[in-house]
């Protein structure tokens, strides 16, 4: 049997591999338009600012490693430029010469990967000092421009996994960065209270960023651009700028052969990776995913699930019963001193598909105070309905590979919010609290759960609750919710006929432990309405964006 593969970078060549070790028997032939295979996409930006300390590292497998242990035929610098769907014909292009052969095949898969998306006014157009991110070559560009002109500044387009890094790596280079987005946040697949975080970030590492932005034309001498114009008439300048605008699955090669596509723009596949055609299999990048939590089609572009993928489609090719379980979209990123990681639903996510949800902010420590800590920042999301986790985001500086790993363990079993409770977690004071944070999350969910309300920052309205400040008076002096009135906890019982009984009453400490115990007294000595504000004082802060006294 011939199988053919077009794509040879994490999805193709893990299903080549995968069909070789399951048959000795196959032919295979991979063909890739490019000079690299199997290379670490998500390491260029880290390349690019000399974390990494040679591209070459980024490409640790050639063709001849492939040929060796596999039996592999890769082709690079071939493009395979047309289908013979009924012949079972593939016709190949050589990109140096524009040779062509054909190639016969009797199962056939796509690994075609990504193409960007080039928002106007770039589309079609090539400048020296414009670089995109793909392929190690393009980082490797973006180096050389920087040190052959002596670059100073600039300029990310998009803010995005591959812009932030980007823009990271870009300023610890030593250039002055700007980041452009015409949404209102950065990282649009988070929620956006969460997204402001990031700004926080930004602006400590004095990185400008221009939201709601849009680039109306290019001013350029031709060669190079000179400037941005934006929607405000504003003009930007820098030496370097670079477009991380997202990309699209690569489909047209598909799309003329017939193949059918699913409501994401992707190739629509099956559960062993198969088409709508027979003996045709789409992996990575240009292949359609499905939640594992709502079954629904989603598309999300990662390393992992093509790895995955391709394993699956290897195996299902030679014969094996494999299944794909879904995706729940766990990524992670950094920037600078945060780490910023999420997994599963998201508040907005899952209230579009109709869930009805009990949302968290928990602020804890990531370690003992007295070993030194730092803060940890997660919002979960839980369903209502039958108590179930449905997802998690984490930003903190330590720790958040750990708690997010979990989580989406926890979303792979359908974990309940009690489960995230009683996990038995590794403890030392090096590591953790004796209650780690994915422990308290699964409690505060469970109190809103078991009818401990509780009330969002941006869902304040002053004139319809009672603002009650459980800190000491030091703390509330230093800044505080207008309109609050200063009880600490500690004088609450003596003070009760300061709160009205019959108006609905928000307490709030810094994170939300204090607020809790508040709330207790408050509910057990005849108040009815009362309310304990998510994430504390330190999460209004930083969601409404504001402080005020």
């Amino acid at each position: 049997m011939k199988l053919v593969v077009i794509g040879a970078v994490a999805a193709g060549t893990s299903l080549a591999a995968k069909a070789r070790r399951q048959d000795e028997t196959l032919e295979i032939d991979v063909f890739e338009k490019g000079t690299s295979i199997s290379y670490a996409v998500c390491g260029i930006p880290y390349a690019v600012g000399g974390e990494v300390d040679d591209f070459k590292r980024l490409e640790p497998r050639d063709v001849n490693f492939f040929k060796d242990k596999y039996n592999v035929i890769i082709h690079t610098e071939v493009e395979v430029v047309e289908i013979l769907k009924d012949e079972k014909k593939i016709v190949v292009e050589h990109v140096l010469s524009g040779e062509r052969n054909i190639y016969d095949y009797d199962v056939l898969a796509f690994a075609t990967g990504t193409r960007f998306h080039i928002p106007p006014p770039f589309n079609n157009q090539t400048f020296e000092n414009l670089f995109q991110i793909k392929e190690p070559q393009t980082g490797m560009n973006v180096q050389n421009y920087i040190q052959k002109k002596n670059a100073k500044s600039a300029i990310v387009i998009g803010a995005g996994y591959v812009g932030l890094e980007m823009a990271e790596q870009l300023k610890k280079a030593g250039l002055d960065v700007s980041i452009l987005v015409k949404s209102a946040q950065a990282l649009k697949g988070f929620d956006l209270d969460v997204a402001k975080r990031i700004e926080f970030e930004m602006k400590k590492q004095g990185i400008v960023f221009h939201k709601n932005t849009k680039v109306t034309s290019i001013l350029s001498n031709g060669e190079s651009i000179e400037a941005l114009l934006l929607d405000d008439d504003e003009a930007l300048k820098a030496d370097v700028y670079v477009l991380a605008t997202g990309v699209q699955p690569n489909t047209s090669l598909a799309e003329q052969m017939g193949v059918k596509l699913g409501p994401t723009g992707a190739i629509q596949v099956n559960e062993k990776m198969q088409t709508s055609l027979e003996g045709v299999y789409a992996v990575g990048d240009v292949a359609e995913k499905y939640s594992h939590k709502t079954h629904l089609p989603i598309w999300i572009p990662l390393a992992t699930h093509a790895n995955r993928e391709g394993r699956i489609a290897g195996e299902a090719i030679t014969g094996g019963n494999p299944r794909n379980p879904g995706i729940s979209g766990t990524s992670i990123l950094r920037f600078f001193d945060l780490t910023i990681a999420q997994t599963g639903l998201t508040e907005t996510k899952a209230k579009a598909l109709g869930f009805d949800i009990e949302v968290l902010y928990n602020i804890k420590n990531d370690r003992p105070e007295y070993i030194s800590s730092d803060k940890l920042f997660i919002k979960a999301v839980a369903d209502r309905k039958n108590r179930e986790f449905l997802g998690a985001q984490i930003i903190g500086t330590r720790g958040v590979d750990k708690r997010i790993d979990v989580f989406a363990t926890a979303l792979y079993y359908h974990a309940s919010v009690d489960d995230l409770v009683n996990f038995d977690l590794a403890y030392s004071p090096i590591y953790s609290t004796v209650r780690d944070p994915i422990q308290t999350t699964g409690m505060a969910l469970g109190n809103g759960l078991d009818k401990h309300k509780t009330i969002l920052p941006t869902e304040l309205d002053g004139d319809t609750f009672q603002l009650i400040d459980v800190r000491n008076p030091n703390e509330f002096q230093d800044g505080h919710i207008e309109g609050a009135k200063n009880i600490p906890l500690g004088e609450l019982r003596k003070n009760l006929e300061r709160i009205d009984s019959t108006r609905p009453v928000v307490v709030y400490c810094n994170t939300g432990v204090s607020a809790n115990a508040a709330q207790n007294i408050l509910k057990k000595s005849g108040f009815e309405e009362v309310y304990n504000l998510n994430g504390g004082f330190k999460s209004y802060i930083q969601s409404v964006k504001k402080k005020e006294s």
